[in-house]
């Protein structure tokens, strides 16, 4: 419950917890919390690479990229924002997903049933904290410059070539990363 000044008290939901050390697609982790997730796709086409992600994927800059903008909605409340760019070598040969696909599946799951169990096999994740922009706000339902966790992952395969980059915005008020850490080195 928090107090606000003009509004009373209000109850709020409580944070979903990721454990940073695992990796979950978003809708595997909301089931396995008891949340049904789902997908609004907001746009699904080719587009052309920005430095940084032409540099996690190891393309050139301007190569065209398959990219992927989706709101990840738990329990129809808005939790997330997430920005994939699939890598040109992983979808060779291979029609990309439709928004429909999109829609009604995980992107890891398209993925799976179209390249194969071994297509992302590890991640590598940076975390950092930033503030809505105009659109995110929109997007999300909160006040422009509210707080939001980012997470930049890159996602490799079994070769360990990378296969996806992708960007997530959070809601903070609703998710927050768990990290468990082993014994203290001295």
């Amino acid at each position: 419950i928090v107090r606000k000044s003009g509004k009373g008290s209000i109850v709020i939901s409580p944070r979903v917890d990721q454990p940073a050390n695992e990796m979950f697609g978003f809708s595997a982790d909301m089931r396995r919390r008891g949340l049904r997730p789902s997908h609004e796709t907001l746009f699904a086409g080719h587009v052309r690479a920005s430095s940084e992600v032409a540099d996690a994927l190891g393309i050139k800059v301007n190569e065209f990229v398959f990219q992927s903008r989706r709101l990840l909605v738990a329990d129809d409340y808005p939790m997330g924002v997430a920005v994939s760019w699939l890598s040109p070598t992983l979808l060779k040969g291979k029609t990309p997903p439709t928004i429909e696909d999109l829609n009604n599946n995980s992107l890891y799951e398209w993925l799976q049933n179209t390249c194969g169990e071994e297509t992302i096999t590890g991640a590598i994740e940076f975390i950092e904290a930033s503030v809505a922009d105009n659109e995110t706000a929109a997007q999300l339902q909160v006040a422009v410059g509210a707080p939001l966790l980012v997470v930049r992952r890159r996602s490799d395969d079994s070769k360990g070539m990378p296969a996806e980059y992708a960007v997530l915005r959070f809601r903070a008020d609703r998710y927050r990363l768990q990290l468990q850490a082993g014994m203290l080195v001295k």
